[in-house]
């Protein structure tokens, strides 16, 4: 038997999990898509600012060559409130920061009262954006799912040869 043929459906196994790997990434494109077009339709209304605070975030992980770990990070949290047809409804948004320091200068920078405009779901208006997403913004999903189903693509062609 030779090698190379031997070799042949491993590399054509391992080329399509990574090409379907790759399709994995078209879904969440088209989803992502249809969501940032449906949410140009959406109505805006204003949101009151009720809270801005300090967040830190802090992961813990466990690694197995050296054990466990940390991983600590910090945001401004803006609380806002707004309404629709009476109801009330929270909008959160963060605003990373590269430390405890910045998180309160991004914090500060907002007045509680202040009013901002966001756009909310007539469907579920505890659905919300803060700002609209690019409307092609979806397309950067197929990039991964590009890279992938293109390396698979590449194993078969150069391993079955």
């Amino acid at each position: 038997m030779d090698g190379a043929n031997a070799s042949s459906p491993l590399v054509i196994l391992v080329g399509a999990a990574f090409i379907l790997i790759g399709l994995i990434f078209v879904p969440v494109a088209i989803r992502k898509l249809r969501v940032d077009r449906a949410s140009r339709r959406w109505p805006q209304t204003t949101a009151t600012l009720e809270r801005a605070e300090v967040m830190k975030h802090v992961i813990d992980r466990t690694h197995r060559d050296k054990g466990p770990s940390q991983r600590v990070s910090y945001s401004a949290l803006l609380s806002y409130r707004y309404q629709v047809n009476g109801q009330s409804y929270l909008a959160q948004h963060g605003e990373a920061a590269d430390d405890p320091g910045h998180a309160a200068r991004l914090a500060a920078a907002h007045a509680v009262g202040e009013r901002r405009d966001i756009y909310y779901d007539p469907q579920a208006p505890q659905h919300y954006l803060i700002e609209l997403n690019a409307i092609h913004s979806g397309l950067f999903w197929l990039l991964p799912g590009l890279a992938f189903a293109g390396f698979g693509c590449l194993v078969i062609w150069t391993g079955s040869g």
